[in-house]
Formats: C-alpha cells, sequence, structure tokens
C-alpha cells in the first residue's frame, strides 16, 4: 500500500507540474504577472502554485480513489470471491 500512495504522489507531482508548464507556456495575457501595466513582467509564484495545487490535489485524490478501488476488489476476489 505504501508503494502504491508513493506512486500515486510521483504520478501527481508530473501531471501537475506538466499542467503548470504548459500554462506558463503558453501564458498570452500574461495571466502570471502581477503587474501588467508596466512592460517587466514579475512573475506570480503564489499563483503559480495555487494552479499546482489544484492540479496536485485532484489528481492524487483520484488515483487513490482508483487504487483502493483496485485493490479492494482484487482482495476480495483473491480471498474467494463474494460469499452469500
Amino acid at each position: 500500500m505504501k508503494k502504491l500512495l508513493i506512486f500515486s504522489v510521483i504520478v501527481s507531482i508530473i501531471i501537475a507540474s506538466m499542467v503548470l508548464s504548459i500554462a506558463i507556456e503558453h501564458n498570452t495575457m500574461e495571466v502570471f504577472c502581477k503587474e501588467i501595466d508596466t512592460s517587466e513582467c514579475s512573475f506570480d509564484y503564489f499563483y503559480a502554485i495555487f494552479i499546482w495545487l489544484t492540479w496536485f490535489i485532484p489528481t492524487f485524490v483520484a488515483q487513490s480513489a482508483v487504487y483502493w478501488l483496485v485493490l479492494s476488489v482484487v482482495k476480495c476476489f483473491s480471498d474467494g470471491g463474494l460469499k452469500p
């Protein structure tokens, strides 16, 4: 179970990081800039962390639920199936 938890965390980190990277690359409207009026862009780290967490948390929860469900089904059938 601990291995699946670590695997889920790693996959969630990868997915959240990829989405954030794509969002920063395609930042056409300067969403990640704190001050839009100036010619320079000071990167808004809090917004970037917010975007990363909004992808990490649901991905982690969904994967954990699926892994738990699969393990429960496998354990049920390895114990002899459903008993009346």
